[in-house]
């Protein structure tokens, strides 16, 4: 939906998405090991009863992702003409480009901080909360965004805004899931 917008603002100069596209899908592949890899320990430990390792380990990978995908990110949004230009010499575009990465992926790291509290708590046998709050926070709010905000407001960083404010959101959702499951699990238990 949103890349439908984005397209009826900019028509033919949408080769920015493709520009910005292949940086953050790069990126996306090399970040989303981290919660992969997170799940199977979580799972492991859970089952064993170590609850204060699982703690130890989540807050250990939030600041780890968070740290190492900032520095690439970082560097792309410091560098955000050259890196858009290896794509594409048409100005227009690498400024359209420019825009996506300042409104969007410079606020990329922000998803490591839902994606791996969600895998903990997938780990840890609850998987229909983090999906449904990942489903609100992301999908939903954008709809909300699209349809009020954006209305509004027709251009392209406000379009863009509704994906960091987007993982504002999942990340707030998800994070409720710990005491509300925790206090679930202690009544049953």
């Amino acid at each position: 939906m949103v890349q439908d917008h984005a397209g009826c603002l900019h028509g033919a100069e949408n080769k920015h998405q493709c520009t910005e596209g292949s940086l953050t899908r790069s990126l996306g592949c090399l970040l989303s090991r981290a919660v992969i890899k997170r799940l199977p320990f979580t799972s492991q430990n859970h089952a064993a009863g170590q609850e204060a390792r699982c703690g130890r380990v989540l807050r250990l990978c939030l600041v780890l992702s968070t740290v190492c995908s900032s520095v690439p990110i970082l560097t792309i949004v410091w560098f955000r003409s050259f890196f858009s230009g290896l794509f594409t010499p048409e100005q227009a575009v690498i400024e359209s480009a420019s825009v996506r990465i300042l409104c969007i992926l410079l606020f990329e790291p922000l998803c490591s901080l839902y994606e791996i509290p969600a895998g903990a708590l997938r780990g840890r046998g609850h998987s229909l909360y983090p999906a449904v709050s990942t489903m609100l926070g992301t999908c939903a709010f954008r709809i909300v965004w699209i349809c009020t905000v954006f209305r509004s407001c027709p251009t392209l960083p406000v379009l863009y805004h509704a994906f960091p404010l987007s993982w504002v959101m999942t990340i707030l959702l998800v994070s409720l899931g710990f005491p509300l499951l925790r206090r679930r699990e202690e009544k049953r238990g």
